[in-house]
């Protein structure tokens, strides 16, 4: 086998092993997913926590996803905090049905239940 030849069976056995290196990344972090988007039914209760994580609110809905079967939860720094809030407080008081995306790869740590990061929440009218 030339020079040549050994370079270029060198550089495909290369090219194969990193592109399989890249397919297994991906697949790796790629089960994290928004979950939700159906109707999760009305609030069944929720929890404000006055020095748990940074005030976190725990919403547990009729009909979670089951990914996330502890509901949805919100840290009340992020940016929309209040606005999530606001609007969940609303849902409860006219008992509407809500919508909700959230995060099944940021759990709630305070429980052993899966209660995912939410994402966004929306009425289901």
């Amino acid at each position: 086998m030339t020079n040549k030849a050994k370079l270029c069976a060198s550089t495909f056995i290369l090219a194969c092993l990193f592109g399989a290196g890249i397919v297994l990344f991906a697949t790796n972090t790629a089960h994290a997913a928004l979950v939700g988007g159906a109707p999760v039914g009305l609030v069944k209760h929720y929890y404000s926590y006055s020095d748990f994580g940074t005030g976190d609110v725990v919403i547990w809905v009729t009909t979670p996803p089951a990914t996330c079967p502890g509901g949805f939860w919100v840290r009340m720094t992020d940016p929309g905090a209040k606005n999530v809030v606001a609007q969940l407080l609303t849902a409860v008081a006219g008992q509407i049905p809500l919508i909700i995306w959230g995060y099944d790869d940021q759990l709630w740590p305070g429980t052993t239940t899966a209660t995912c990061r939410l994402y966004t929440l929306d009425y289901a009218l």
